[in-house]
């Protein structure tokens, strides 16, 4: 496929995009995508990919800290077809010595955009958004209580993010009107790591329907149970409404007497609020 030679020695490329062409002989497309990876004077890379109106621009990988000449980062890139719904998946992984910085930044272009950490202000679409280099943990910042490595796309284009990855994103400030992943070995995530990664999959589909069936399958999953019926059935009991933050054992324990010598069942028990040291941490 003409894909470029890397002249560094010291990082090894694996570009098996050339297989796709007969991974997907089996496979009826919508059109006949073919990723490309193009590479640029700096060291790093474009990524396009081929569709009916011709070559579209995917994303700018491989910026910053990957363009030294002697740095140990290796370089894989694999594509392969998924012969039930016609989709294209392009895998792309990183590695290298914790003091490595790696960047990969996928395009927005005009497409909306969906997914990613939940914020005390949503944007919606997320493409409106600013994030500057998030971390992609859930936390008491910004209400970030959900904060899936998922963004999928109105083109039928999704990302996921592997687990294992000390992931920060960043929305328009890195690079604009794209989504940046940088993987960085630094809080909050272990600085003890003696390996940095960056790893993701790209799939690309006819709709985003098809495309967000196929990561729930895939990725995501679906809910394995239900939630105790207590949690719905019964009232909910709050400190807050009786104590605002003012309490302690001695009334929290009045609170539940009161609840139950009222004839009320077993149900959820709130305690609300600023009693631990940090939320979650179940320390006082």
């Amino acid at each position: 496929m003409g894909l470029p030679s890397v002249p560094r020695h010291t990082m090894k490329v694996i570009l098996l995009l050339a297989g796709v062409a007969v991974a997907l002989c089996a496979v009826p497309p919508v059109d006949q995508r073919r990723p490309h990876v193009h590479m640029n004077d700096d060291g790093s890379y474009f990524l396009t990919n081929d569709g009916p109106s011709g070559p579209h621009y995917v994303g700018h990988i491989g910026r910053g800290a990957v363009q030294g000449n002697d740095n140990g980062v290796t370089f894989d890139v694999q594509a392969s077809g998924e012969t039930w719904r016609g989709g294209l998946k392009i895998s792309v992984t990183w590695t290298g010595p914790a003091d490595v910085v790696f960047q990969d930044c996928i395009d927005f272009g005009n497409s909306q955009w969906f997914a990613g950490p939940e914020q005390k202000q949503q944007y919606w679409p997320i493409q409106k958004s600013f994030l500057k280099k998030y971390s992609a943990v859930s936390k008491e910042e910004d209400n970030a209580a959900v904060g899936e490595r998922y963004w999928l796309n109105s083109d039928g284009m999704y990302i996921y993010v592997a687990p294992e990855v000390p992931l920060f994103i960043d929305y328009h400030n890195e690079l604009e009107n794209h989504l940046c992943l940088i993987a960085e070995v630094a809080d909050p995530y272990s600085t003890r790591r003696t390996e940095n990664v960056l790893k993701y999959d790209l799939w690309f589909f006819e709709n985003p329907k098809i495309a967000h069936q196929h990561a729930v399958d895939n990725y995501l999953g679906k809910p394995s149970g239900v939630p105790d019926y207590r949690m719905i059935q019964y009232p909910i009991w709050s400190t807050w409404a009786r104590y605002s933050r003012e309490i302690d054992q001695d009334n929290l324990w009045a609170f539940a007497n009161e609840i139950k010598d009222s004839g009320f069942p077993n149900a959820q028990f709130e305690i609300d609020d600023l009693w631990e040291v940090c939320y979650g941490s179940l320390f006082v």
